[in-house]
């Protein structure tokens, strides 16, 4: 269990900035995918 925990933490603090690149891309596609379909489908934002 000691093992375990040391490496979920090690990996935690080791690449936090893996979950901020992901969630910074995540948020980049939705937005991108979102203004795409506002654009091609302006009737159906209103």
């Amino acid at each position: 269990m000691e093992l375990t925990d040391r490496e979920i933490r090690g990996v935690g603090w080791q690449r936090p900035w893996r979950r901020v690149i992901v969630g910074l891309l995540v948020l980049a596609w939705v937005f991108l995918v979102g203004r795409g379909l506002w654009v091609l489908f302006p009737r159906c934002a209103d």
